[in-house]
């Protein structure tokens, strides 16, 4: 048995088909052993017959989705049929007969659906019907935003959409981080393992919503047959063909002319055509369906694009740095470019190319040329501190995508039935950078495959497999393209002997804007897929067991920081005067001749799931599912050879090659799942439902992806306020000399995935007139989540008031290493909630759906994946105390409550209202409806931190530590949510709640140690950002041409009331940016602090878009 289930492969059919069992018995309640129960796909006609066991039950599992109509047959009995039964993905629907005696001969019909509530099991569970896919408005229309409308779900609208990996909006199930949800696609794994989220294009969208039936949202406590997610499992299932031919073509067209003002620029660029058609029918009538559908999107849309850059005075060398007494003073710009040999923003490896030396001028001179040519305008540029203008304008990007599907389904006999499909996506864009010039662009482009091969086979009566292959493929990549007149000195800081990369240095001058650092980009990864379940009845069980076995093939090339980067804090001060505060950059694997870094790597990894599964129906109206899964993953290796760690990062002079790290489970791979559903007064219309489950998120190249940066082959070093000058000219690798400055990016490599615990308690009861109503507590308790933290960071004690600081002349644990950026799995988390649904199934015209969630979701640790984009973020302030960073997780919303609703206008022929006006009339006045998706929650929680490092903990990263709290100040301290924020004065927080930790009587630096260095006691994520509302409508008007043939005028509205919905960046909780001094005793402010430019990631202002959608 076991070799058949490893080898046949299964795609977890128990996503994708639903079930129907039943009790058959006489009109007295005595059951009828061995009545014969037929049941038939209205749609396909394809049946299925089983019989009743000695105590009348009957199952039928592994059901495709649709309409059925189910026969109960037996001698001395009328026969009984149930019409209008609705199977939906995942659902048990129970359908039970009490048979009058009769001939058989004699039919009786009813039609009714079953109980609406599934009274069988314990999974916190909402279905996307098939009319809220196609009816609800998408702004995207990418089918898995509507993921975000179930309870414990929300966007999570702080961090911005990801193009590069494909990862597109993201969404948090339960306080889960949102790479530890899972995505599939009829039971197959969809997911792009770069970003470990639902698979999308470069332009943030998953297209195909006119393929998709409907999908379920499993959000807590599933059964054993799902793994390799802690947060919430999407169940989605494609259309197939039916016996009658059926179809759709279709347009949807945005321009911004229907569009509103953009809050902070005015008016942004907006033409967006998405446009296709679908096409099912019978290949042979009950036994063999084709369905097939093309969808493509041309865009050119522009974004809000917020850039600072030097101002006037700056220009002219006038800077003001209240660190100084006279607080203004004037330099001479001419001078200073006219330096020494890299005396201006020199790196700390100039003396390897010492023929760069005399060009440091011409390299600041073509920086600042760049840098300066947008502030002229200042009715458009708002004056910051520092030398600092804020430039704003809307940037235009442009993009196209091309999708299709094609599915084909076999009943191979009344025992077998196959189906296959394959589902392909190519996009590509152009993004513009640096101030909307049009030279400067990422060409982006994106490329993915799906498909599945599925054979369900009924071996006996109470025996069924259900076997699979499936294959995903996603290819990836991003360039930088370099505009015609650069000057080739930007390419790389001077004196660098690696310029190989195209593009321009990085350069961060206070919020200067720069260069991205990470490309270019590319990866191709192919996971190869092999599942199987069998299920089984018998009495009382209803069982299953399966295994799956997944092949990971990731072959990447993450570019960090190739061309080096160099940061300026006090404005242009340290600018000016030609002193970096670091400098960050690669150095090459020899001299003679320069090689540089090599990231690329091919890494391959194996899982493996196996689990049991048991649904124990112990009395009529009470179920236990019981369940266990053991799972294992191997741990990663690079096909080259080039894979490798820091065992011991507190003791390792270097690098030992082999593995990125070891996996150790805590809980060797095993998975517990308990759960109960117990209807007290029978009937189902009404059960109570709990249940508990262990369940793990294990290690794929997302998480570690950074760690590529492997000695010898690749490796970085960092100098904080380095000499200019920084002569070297001793041999690399392996160099001594580097020890102190070396900066590498490793994960633990005692990898302990993360697990969590899951536990609800629930109610739900059938009302009349089709409503349904839930309430449950929903609690996760999550271990071992990802973080980024330093280990080697100076060891700190407690004073005698029991405050952390770092001693004077403390020294760092490893000398071999200046600092990590340490991957752990650290981080824990905590999330209880409240979750209430009222809702009304579509029915005589009317569907709709309330959900409320109030909830806490605490942590210790960020969100941020690992890839070059996080690569300088450090989460925890101080190593030693992780505990003490216990916080809000960025993943925060206190209440959350979401409205949806499809309403058909009940006038004209066939209404309730004015049905019987003519044809003509009926064309004007019915046919109208409106949907509506409609959203409201508190604001995400942010951090206070500061631009400088008082604490003196060696930490690299800037923005980890934090600021003391003013006595007596909230630390909560929102102004005016909302406030007119185009205004320079008017702030959402008050900075001035804050103050500078009270050691803080230095510039900002991570090597002046000669005194007691104190962290900051401001706790972690306490500001609450903007709370988000949306109101998206959409109005049809339906014409119906003929029997069958129907076309539809759509005008969707999104954000109908036009709200801005504000984000804060991180900028603005950056609070001080300088020291305390007698000039600022309390530290100095960052201009930028409490401050709002931008809008919430995926919110934009009133857009409307027009269709046009003809079905037959």
């Amino acid at each position: 048995m076991i070799g058949l289930l490893v080898f046949t492969g299964m795609a977890l059919a128990q996503g994708t088909t639903g079930s129907i069992i039943g009790t058959v018995g006489d009109a007295t309640g005595a059951v009828i052993p061995g009545a014969t129960v037929t049941l038939r796909n209205v749609e396909t006609g394809i049946t299925r017959t089983v019989n009743t066991d000695a105590e009348g039950r009957y199952r039928a599992q592994q059901l495709g989705l649709g309409s059925y109509e189910v026969t109960s047959e037996s001698a001395g009995f009328q026969t009984s049929v149930r019409t209008g039964i609705t199977l939906t993905v995942g659902r048990e629907a129970t359908v039970d007969f009490a048979m009058q005696i009769g001939a058989v001969s004699e039919r009786i019909t009813v039609t009714g659906e079953a109980p609406l509530i599934e009274t069988t099991n314990a999974t916190v569970a909402t279905l996307v019907d098939e009319k809220q896919v196609r009816e609800l408005p998408l702004s995207g229309r990418s089918y898995t935003d509507l993921t975000a409308i179930q309870p414990g779900a929300i966007f999570v609208t702080t961090v911005t959409e990801s193009t590069r990996t494909g990862g597109g909006r993201k969404i948090s199930v339960n306080g889960a981080r949102p790479q530890q949800s899972q995505y599939l696609m009829d039971g197959v794994e969809t997911m792009n393992v770069a970003a470990n989220m639902a698979p999308s294009s470069v332009l943030a969208r998953q297209l195909g919503t006119d393929t998709i039936r409907e999908f379920n949202v499993l959000t807590n406590n599933y059964g054993a047959q799902y793994g390799r997610a802690i947060g919430g499992v999407v169940n989605a299932v494609t259309r197939s063909g039916e016996n009658d031919l059926h179809g759709s073509a279709f347009e949807f067209l945005r321009n911004d002319k229907l569009d509103a003002d953009h809050y902070f620029v005015g008016k942004t660029p907006l033409k967006q055509n998405q446009f296709g058609g679908t096409f099912g029918g019978p290949i042979t009538r009950d036994k063999s369906f084709y369905f097939l559908s093309y969808e493509g999107e041309r865009q050119r849309k522009g974004t809000a694009d917020f850039t600072a850059f030097m101002d006037e005075d700056a220009r002219d060398g006038v800077i003001t740095d209240p660190t100084r007494p006279y607080g203004t003073y004037k330099v001479d710009p001419s001078a200073i470019l006219r330096g020494s040999a890299c005396g201006l923003a020199a790196t700390a490896l100039c003396d390897f190319r010492p023929q760069l030396a005399t060009s440091s001028g011409r390299w600041a001179r073509a920086m600042i040329r760049e840098a300066t040519e947008h502030c002229t305008d200042l009715s458009t540029a708002n004056r910051l501190s520092g030398g600092r203008c804020r430039y704003i304008s809307s940037r235009v990007e442009k993009g196209q995508e091309d999708y299709g599907m094609a599915r084909v389904d076999y009943n191979l006999s009344s025992n077998n039935s196959f189906f296959g499909r394959v589902t392909a996506d190519k996009s590509n864009n152009f993004l513009v950078d640096l101030g909307n010039d049009p030279d400067w662009t990422h060409p982006g482009n994106g490329h993915y495959v799906f498909g599945v091969l599925q054979l369900t086979s009924i071996l006996t009566p109470a025996l069924l497999n259900v076997a699979s292959v499936g294959f995903t493929r996603t290819e990836m990549a991003e360039s930088f393209t370099v505009p015609s007149n650069l000057d080739p000195i930007l390419s790389c800081i001077p004196g660098s002997p690696i310029c190989t990369s195209p593009g321009v240095s990085g350069v961060g001058i206070s919020g200067i804007h720069g260069a991205d650092l990470s490309l270019p980009f590319r990866l191709t990864d192919n996971t190869f897929i092999y599942q199987s379940q069998m299920s089984y009845s018998r009495g009382k069980h209803s069982m299953s067991f399966g295994a799956e076995v997944k092949r990971y093939q990731m072959n990447e090339f993450q570019n960090i920081w190739f061309n080096g980067q160099m940061r300026f804090s006090s404005g242009f001060s340290r600018w000016y005067e030609g002193r970096p505060s670091s400098i960050t950059g690669p150095i090459p694997q020899s001299l003679n001749p320069i090689t540089p870094p090599d990231v690329y790597r091919g890494y391959r990894q194996t899982y493996v799931g196996l689990y049991y599964q048991d649904d124990i129906q112990v009395l009529p109206n009470l179920t236990f599912n019981l369940g266990v899964r053991w799972e294992d993953l191997t741990d990663p290796i690079d096909v080259n050879g080039k894979a490798g760690s820091v065992i011991d990062v507190l003791h390792d002079s270097g690098f030992t090659l082999g593995k990125v790290f070891e996996i150790n489970s805590d809980w060797k791979g095993i998975s517990p799942r308990l759960g109960f559903a117990y209807t007290p007064f029978g009937g189902g219309s009404m059960v109570m439902r709990g249940g508990f489950g262990v369940f793990t998120e294990w290690p794929l190249s997302y998480s570690y992806t950074l760690s590529s940066y492997v000695a010898p082959f690749a490796d970085r070093v960092q100098l904080t306020n380095p000499t200019m000058p920084f002569p070297y000219s001793k041999s690399i690798p392996g160099d001594p000399a580097l020890a102190s400055t070396r900066d590498p990016i490793v994960n633990a490599y005692d990898w302990h995935p993360a697990y969590g615990y899951q536990w609800n308690f629930g109610i739900e009861q059938q009302l009349m007139g089709g409503f349904v109503t839930k309430v449950a507590y929903v609690g996760t308790r999550n271990r071992h989540l990802y973080s980024n933290n330093n280990p080697n960071q100076r060891v700190p004690v407690k004073d005698a008031q029991g405050r952390w600081y770092t001693p004077a002349n403390a020294k760092v644990p490893n000398p071999n290493f200046c600092c990590f950026r340490y991957i752990a799995n650290s981080g824990d988390a905590w999330y209880n909630s409240l979750q209430s649904t009222i809702e009304r199934r579509f029915e005589g015209g009317l569907g709709f759906r309330t959900s409320f969630t109030w909830a806490k979701n605490l942590d210790t640790a960020g969100i941020g994946q690992q890839t070059a984009d996080s690569a300088g973020s450090i989460n925890n302030q101080n190593v030693y105390d992780i505990i003490g960073d216990k916080g809000f997780s960025q993943l925060h919303a206190g209440r959350s409550l979401t409205v949806t609703f499809n309403y058909e206008v009940p006038l004209g022929q066939g209404k309730q209202f004015a049905n019987n006006v003519s044809s003509l009339v009926n064309h004007v006045v019915g046919g109208w409806q409106v949907n509506g998706v409609i959203g409201a929650r508190d604001g995400q929680p942010l951090n206070a931190t500061t631009q400088l490092r008082c604490s003196g903990s060696g930490v690299s990263s800037s923005g980890t530590d934090r600021p003391d709290l003013r006595p007596g100040a909230s630390n909560n301290p929102v102004l005016d949510s909302r406030a007119d924020f185009r205004k320079d004065d008017v702030l959402y927080f008050d900075p001035k709640a804050f103050v500078a930790p009270p050691s803080c009587f230095r510039a900002a630096s991570t090597d002046v140690v000669s005194q007691r260095g104190y962290f900051g006691n401001a706790g972690r994520q306490t500001i609450i950002g903007p709370g988000l509302v949306s109101a998206d409508l959409s109005f049809f008007k339906n014409f119906q041409i003929s029997e069958g043939k129907a076309l539809q005028f759509r005008t969707e509205i999104f954000n109908i009331t036009n709200r801005p919905n504000f984000r804060l960046d991180s900028g603005a909780t950056a609070i001080i940016e300088g020291a305390r001094s007698a000039a600022n005793p309390d530290g100095l402010y960052n201009s930028d602090a409490g401050r709002i430019d931008s809008l919430q990631s995926g919110t934009t202002m009133r857009q409307i878009q027009m269709a046009l959608k003809f079905t037959f």
